[in-house]
């Protein structure tokens, strides 16, 4: 039943965008099915014998997401006409592709920068967790779990700045890299690709393998989207769909060998289980969470908004305030499956149903709002923030079904930086130095 719901919310997300197959609502409804149709096999495993609350809770975020994303959609074209209609959208004085413009000893210092930042965290690791680099990072993440241990080590200022620039750079590098691609402009883009790789093992330094994946995500969404700006498609071409198929499996195929390599022990679960704990375990979890019927926290115990009261609580000096997600781990019948479960899980903590209507509603108008100025925007002459915006904010779109990446990521004072590290990059990459 969930299955067949979400596939007719698929094809209605299509229908209410026009086709637009890159749009958020069709990526939010989509990112659902995959692991619907592994939980298929784990329905005796793991007793995933889902209830009618749950269903009701997937299916009207859902619907929730494409019915607001649609009205979004529909009151930005109007207040485009608008601006048609006053002369108000001009186009920049660029002429050629904008790789034209880019020097190469500017892209130099930002692999050097890249070089310097990777030396130096691992040269913190070393120092303080043992030269072994898997254990050493997986000593950092579980060191970093609890804010409030006596435990936490954090990295210092100065390199944990760095570190944001050079994983913003990286995101800048991809939509150099791809645009060339897709206008065939060679120039740099042996030096883009080496900037991208040392942010991907940048990345993967302290263990964690979540900014990696978002920038390969990235730099697939960028692609499309500047295709799609040349060839006028709103639909994919089949030879994009089988490299994206293609990536997806290589991802899928090494993603535990990653995780054993940044020090995560996974001898204890064999690889088909250990996708679906990823994939499928979610639906579960949530499913045990809705059956349990305790909804609704205050605003101080906000999973939703986490990064915003751990925020005022540093801010104001009020220790209480800072606390971790509150999602267990959870086992079922001997088998292990996380403690992720979707992104409604968070919603319904704070506020049930209403809570799930509200935070789905918001999300779905910023996604559609920075998916409008991503589709409007002048990729071949120009570095456009809004497609790398968009690129970025995708990830958290099509993760949906795995946790609340959206609020985690983008309520957070690190996207702030970011923002402002895309801002930097892209002014020193194409202002003229005399």
């Amino acid at each position: 039943m969930l299955l067949v719901a979400v596939v007719f919310l698929c094809i209605l997300s299509l229908a209410s965008s026009k086709g637009a197959v890159l749009s958020p609502q069709f990526g939010f409804a989509t990112c659902f099915i995959p692991g619907i149709i592994y939980a298929l096999m784990y329905v005796d495993k793991w007793n995933l014998q889902l209830s009618g609350y749950t269903l009701f809770t997937i299916i009207l975020g859902v619907s929730i997401f494409i019915t607001v994303s649609t009205i979004t959609s529909w009151l930005c074209r109007i207040y485009k006409k608008e601006k048609l209609r006053r002369g108000r959208i001009t186009e920049g004085n660029v002429i050629g592709n904008v790789n034209d413009y880019i020097t190469q000893w500017k892209l130099a210092l930002i692999i050097i920068l890249q070089l310097f930042t990777l030396v130096s965290t691992l040269l913190f690791l070393f120092r303080n967790f043992g030269t072994d680099l898997s254990a050493a990072m997986m000593s950092f993440r579980i060191s970093n779990n609890d804010i409030t241990s006596t435990n936490y080590i954090t990295l210092p200022g100065t390199i944990r700045a760095i570190r944001r620039v050079c994983l913003a750079s990286g995101f800048i590098m991809t939509y150099l890299f791809t645009n060339g691609l897709v206008y065939n402009n060679k120039k740099n883009r042996v030096a883009e690709l080496l900037c991208i790789f040392l942010t991907l093992l940048n990345s993967l330094t302290l263990g964690g393998r979540g900014d990696a994946l978002q920038l390969i995500t990235a730099g697939v969404m960028q692609y499309l989207i500047i295709e799609r700006h040349k060839e006028g498609r709103k639909f994919i071409k089949i030879g994009n769909i089988l490299k994206i198929m293609v990536i997806t499996i290589v991802i899928i195929a090494t993603f535990a060998q990653v995780g054993e390599l940044l020090g995560r022990n996974m001898s204890f679960i064999n690889f088909n289980d250990y996708i679906a704990v990823y994939l499928s375990a979610e639906l579960k979890n949530l499913d045990t969470f809705i059956r349990s019927g305790v909804f609704g926290t205050n605003f101080i115990s906000s999973q939703t908004m986490v990064n915003v009261v751990n925020l005022l609580g540093s801010l104001l000096g009020n220790t209480d305030w800072i606390h971790n997600l509150d999602n267990p781990y959870r086992f079922m019948n001997g088998y292990s499956l996380g403690n992720v479960s979707t992104v409604f899980y968070a919603f319904m903590y704070d506020g049930g149903y209403i809570g799930t209507v509200i935070y789905t509603s918001i999300m779905a108008i910023i996604c559609q709002i920075i998916f409008q100025g991503a589709t409007n925007a002048n990729t071949e002459k120009k570095i456009s923030l809004s497609v790398v915006l968009y690129s970025y904010v995708w990830f958290t779109v099509i993760f949906s079904f795995f946790s609340d990446k959206f609020y985690e990521i983008i309520i957070n004072t690190n996207f702030v930086w970011m923002l402002f590290s895309w801002l930097v990059i892209r002014a020193f990459l194409l202002v003229k130095l005399k």
